[in-house]
């Protein structure tokens, strides 16, 4: 069947093109509104994160801002998805496209921010004078990089403020709200205990199928997965975390911890790809340029430099995440997980009737 011709809506939205498949963590609408409420709670809070920091990037300042609002357009791409069918029961596509685009330019300027960080660490503590000429070009270029970036961020930004996507999504949340007031709902509702059993359960078992490279140090693809997985297992948590409260502290945190360290096993991994590239085009630069690559003998002794401490580095790094992922194994964490979401995922749904009180006797 033809797609329909897209329309302007007054929010500056593309008009609701027919449904895509459901992905597959989307939750069904069951005709209560306590998910509604939860949808409400948690895309709510990661919305006004978003609009608060974004004032923060624009002045460049702090690198935390970028960070802390990508975090956020995630987080809120993943809540649209997962409560699509109780937010309107429109298509939201246009919405997710609208905060994946911010999501994507902010994740290079994110990329910039950490390795200029880095770079600039390793810098202040670099003893050789010898390694300092090619640490320093590379910082240069490093920079002139993430100048060139908070433009295209600038830019991002202000499209998403003109076409109010932020405006957009408040006014679903409104309503959601709306509804889910008048009907009485409550955020820890059986429903909502049992639809986040089900979800924390399937994410569990994601991340368990890529255990098997967990020891396996070399694996970087599968273990750059892997920590994908732990990433929305951690989101399935949060955003059930106001239902379940103190009960799933504990292995949110144990998530937290192991993202941290398969996402620095990752930035080591992207900066031994990134070295011998980075070489080969500041040859490319420096013939353009000279006619000759000469000046690279005094730029690859810190490059090497650098490249064998980021070796050593993810060594170090892969043995604290291993020595962490056999004692969670020891210590039955999955397995606790798991209990605690078949417990869940159980819950009745039905609502009790109340007990007609009788004339006479104490409740």
């Amino acid at each position: 069947m033809p797609r329909q011709q897209k329309t302007e809506t007054p929010a500056g939205l593309p008009a609701p093109a027919p449904p895509e498949p459901a992905a597959a963590q989307a939750l069904p609408e069951s005709g209560d509104d306590a998910l509604r409420l939860l949808a409400v709670r948690v895309l709510r809070k990661r919305l006004g994160q978003l609009r608060k920091e974004a004032t923060g990037i624009r002045a460049n300042k702090d690198i935390e801002y970028v960070h802390r609002v990508r975090v956020a357009s995630r987080r809120v791409r993943t809540g649209l998805r997962l409560f699509e069918a109780v937010l309107g029961g429109e298509d939201h596509a246009p919405l997710r496209k609208g905060v994946k685009k911010i999501t994507a330019r902010l994740g290079a300027a994110r990329d910039a921010d950490v390795q200029i960080a880095r770079i600039e660490a390793f810098l202040k503590d670099l003893a050789d004078p010898k390694a300092r000429p090619g640490i320093e070009r590379l910082l240069w270029r490093l920079r002139q990089r993430r100048a060139a970036e908070q433009k295209k961020v600038v830019r991002a930004l202000d499209k998403f403020e003109r076409r109010d996507i932020a405006g957009h999504l408040e006014a679903l949340l409104a309503e959601a709200q709306r509804r889910a007031k008048a009907s009485g709902a409550r955020l820890g509702a059986p429903a909502n205990r049992a639809r986040g059993g089900t979800l924390i359960a399937a994410e569990r078992e994601n991340v368990l199928k890529y255990e098997r490279h967990a020891e396996h140090p070399e694996r970087a693809p599968e273990l750059h997965a892997m920590r994908i997985e732990v990433k929305h297992l951690r989101y399935a948590l949060e955003i059930f975390e106001p239902v379940f409260g103190r009960a799933v502290k504990g292995f949110i945190a144990q998530c937290k911890a192991l993202q941290d360290l398969l996402g620095a096993l990752h930035d080591d991994d992207v900066w031994l790809e990134f070295l011998p590239r980075f070489e080969k085009e500041e040859r490319r630069r420096a013939i353009e340029h000279t006619g000759s690559a000469g000046e690279l003998r005094r730029l690859r002794p810190g490059w090497r430099v650098l490249a064998e401490a980021v070796r050593q580095h993810r060594q170090e790094t892969y043995a604290t995440f291993i020595a962490r992922w056999r004692r969670l194994r020891r210590a039955g964490v999955w397995r606790k997980l798991q209990a605690f979401a078949e417990r869940a995922a159980q819950a009745k749904t039905s609502v009790p009737q109340k007990r007609r009180r009788i004339p006479g006797r104490k409740p």
